[in-house]
C-alpha cells in the first residue's frame, strides 16, 4: 500500500517540524500556534472525530489530525485537500499521524507561497467568510499569500461565493473574496546569477581580478567623481578623469560575464561643495537645484558608458530614507524631493541610453516605512517616469527558520513583502546584504546565514529578486564582513559556497 503525499496542512510559517516523528505514539508535531486553520493534507472522507481528532480515509490510507479546536467537519463529509478542519489548540503545534508505525515526515510537500493581489480596490478583507467582521481594506498592487494549499487555492480563483484565507503583507490574517483576487505574477528580473558583491575602487583589496568571481552575477561599485586621490582632494569634477580611473576595470568585469551596477550619490555629485549643498541644511529648493545640476553630471557619465554593453544598471542615491538623526554616511532627503531627484536623473540617463536598468537607492528604515516612503517619492514622479526597480539593505534580517545570530530585525519574508508592494510591476534589488562589524566571527557561522538567505530568495523569490549583493568583498571595506580576509585570503566555507550561489 503506497500512502499518499500531503499537502503542508497548516498556514504558519515557517513549515518546520516541531516534534519528530515518535514511533511509540506514531505522531509527529507541526509547527501551528494556538487559533492556526489546520486544513487537510489530502482529499478524502471523514470517518471519525472523536474529542480534539480528525480522521480522514484517503483511498486505503488515513490521516489523523489531533490537537485541534473548533472543528468544522462533519463524519461522512467528502473533504478537500486544504478545506479547513478546524483550528491548533497550540500552544505551538498540532499533532498528525499516518495508519500505525508509518512516519509521515517524507510524505509532506512543503510547498512555495502562493501570492495573489486584488483586482479591485477597496476590496474588504473579512474575519471570517461572507459577514465576518471587516478588518482591513485591500488595493490592487497589495501582495497577498494564501493561507490554503495551492490546489484549493487555484480551484477557487475566481469562483463567486468563494472565499479564500490570506495574509497581508502587514501579517494581518483574514479572508478574501475568492472572485476578486488573482494570481501576482511578478515580472521577471533580469536573467542570471542574483548573487553579487560591492567591490571598491580605492581599497587595496577592493577590485580582485575577475577570474577570482567566477560564478557572481553581479559587482557594484560607487561612483566616486568628488575624489581625486592623485592630491587627497574633494569637490572635483572632471569626468575624463574618474572614467579613464573606471573604465578599464569595469570593461574587464563586463567582459568576463559580470554585470556592472554603479552607485551615483553624493559622492558623484555635491560632496566637497558644502558652501553649495549643506546637507544637514537642505531645503526642497536646495534639492531642486541641485538635483538638475546632478542630473546633468548623470547624463554626461551616461553618455560617456552608453553603447559599451560595461554598465548594467544605474543606482539613484544610497539610503536616502535613513532618519536624519541616524545618518553618518548616507545623505537622507524627504520623499517627495528624492522623487524629483529620481525623475530627473532617469530623464538625464533615458535621453542617451534606453535599455541601461535604473533603480532606487537602497532603502535603508524599517519595511514599512520604507515602502511608504518609496511610495511617496513615486507619487511625486511625473506619469510614465518610474525605476526599473526598488532597492533596499536588509542588514539584520534572516530567512524564516533559520538558526543564526545574524537576524534580530526579522526575516527577509517580512521585508520582502512590503517592497514588493512598492512597485508591483517591478523586480526588487538586494544592493547591501550581509554582516556588519563582526570581522572575527566564524566564517563557517556566516556561511549558514549567506546560504540559508540565498536559498530562501531562489525557492520563494526567484522571479521577483534582480540581485543580492553581499557587502563586502574584503575584510576592511568599511565595517562589512568579507569573502576574503585582510590578508586577501578566501574564508572557508563562506568564499567558495557564496560564489557557486
Amino acid at each position: 500500500m503506497m500512502p499518499l503525499s500531503i499537502e503542508w496542512p497548516s498556514g504558519a510559517q515557517p513549515q518546520r517540524v516541531t516534534t519528530p516523528y515518535n514511533a511509540d505514539t506514531g505522531t509527529i508535531e507541526l509547527y501551528a500556534p494556538a487559533g492556526t486553520p489546520i486544513v487537510a493534507g489530502t482529499a478524502g472522507k471523514v470517518i471519525a472525530i472523536s474529542g480534539d481528532s480528525v480522521v480522514i480515509a484517503s483511498g486505503q490510507n488515513t490521516v489523523t489530525y489531533s490537537n485541534l479546536r473548533s472543528i468544522r467537519v462533519q463524519i461522512g463529509q467528502q473533504v478537500n485537500a486544504g478545506t479547513v478542519l478546524g483550528e491548533s489548540v497550540g500552544p505551538e503545534s498540532f499533532r498528525l499521524s499516518v495508519q500505525q508505525a508509518i512516519d509521515p515526515t517524507p510524505l509532506l510537500i512543503r510547498e512555495s507561497a502562493f501570492y495573489l493581489t486584488p483586482t479591485t480596490d477597496n476590496l474588504r478583507l473579512r474575519a471570517a467568510p461572507v459577514d465576518g467582521e471587516v478588518i482591513g481594506t485591500l488595493f490592487v498592487g497589495d501582495p497577498l499569500e494564501s493561507l490554503e494549499s495551492r490546489d484549493a487555492t487555484q480551484r477557487k480563483l475566481g469562483v463567486r461565493d468563494e472565499w479564500l484565507r490570506v495574509r497581508t503583507a502587514d501579517g494581518v490574517e483574514g479572508y478574501a473574496a475568492a472572485w476578486l483576487v488573482e494570481e501576482d505574477k511578478p515580472i521577471p528580473p533580469p536573467a542570471g546569477q542574483i548573487t553579487g558583491v560591492n567591490l571598491d575602487l580605492f581599497h587595496p583589496l577592493g577590485h580582485p581580478q575577475p577570474s577570482r568571481l567566477k560564478g557572481i552575477g553581479w559587482v557594484r561599485f560607487l561612483y566616486n567623481v568628488s575624489y581625486n586621490p592623485a592630491n587627497n582632494s574633494y569637490g572635483n569634477t572632471d569626468l575624463n578623469a574618474v572614467y579613464n580611473r573606471y573604465h578599464p576595470m569595469l570593461e574587464q568585469y563586463a567582459r568576463a560575464g559580470i554585470k556592472v551596477l554603479l552607485v551615483l550619490t553624493h559622492q558623484t555629485y555635491g560632496e566637497g561643495r558644502d558652501e553649495y549643498w549643506p546637507w544637514r541644511a537642505m531645503t526642497s529648493d536646495k534639492w531642486r537645484d541641485l538635483s538638475k545640476k546632478y542630473a546633468d553630471m548623470l547624463n554626461r557619465i551616461a553618455r560617456q558608458y552608453a553603447g559599451q554593453n560595461i554598465v548594467h544598471a544605474y543606482q539613484i542615491w544610497n539610503e536616502q530614507d535613513t532618519p536624519p538623526e541616524l545618518a553618518v554616511a548616507a545623505v537622507p532627503m524627504p520623499a517627495a524631493d528624492y522623487g524629483y531627484l529620481l525623475a530627473e536623473s532617469i530623464k538625464a540617463i533615458r535621453s542617451v541610453d534606453s535599455s541601461v536598468q535604473i533603480i532606487t537607492g537602497g532603502h535603508v528604515n524599517g519595511p514599512r516605512q520604507a515602502r511608504q516612503y518609496a511610495q511617496k517619492a513615486f507619487a511625486a514622479m511625473p506619469d510614465g517616469i518610474r525605476p526599473d526597480g526598488v532597492a533596499f539593505h536588509p542588514y539584520g534580517r534572516k530567512a524564516p527558520g533559520s538558526d543564526t545570530p545574524y537576524g534580530p530585525f526579522g526575516t527577509i519574508e517580512n521585508a520582502m513583502l512590503e517592497y514588493v508592494r512598492a512597485l508591483p510591476d517591478k523586480p526588487v534589488w538586494i544592493t547591501e546584504w550581509g554582516v556588519l562589524d563582526h570581522p572575527n566571527d566564524p566564517a563557517q557561522q556566516v556561511a549558514t546565514y549567506a546560504l540559508d538567505f540565498l536559498s530562501f530568495l531562489k525557492n520563494k523569490y526567484r522571479t521577483r529578486v534582480a540581485a543580492a549583493i553581499w557587502y563586502a568583498w574584503a575584510d576592511g571595506m568599511h565595517n562589512g564582513y568579507g569573502l576574503v580576509s585582510a590578508n586577501d585570503q578566501p574564508k572557508q566555507p563562506l568564499y567558495d559556497r557564496f560564489l557557486k550561489g
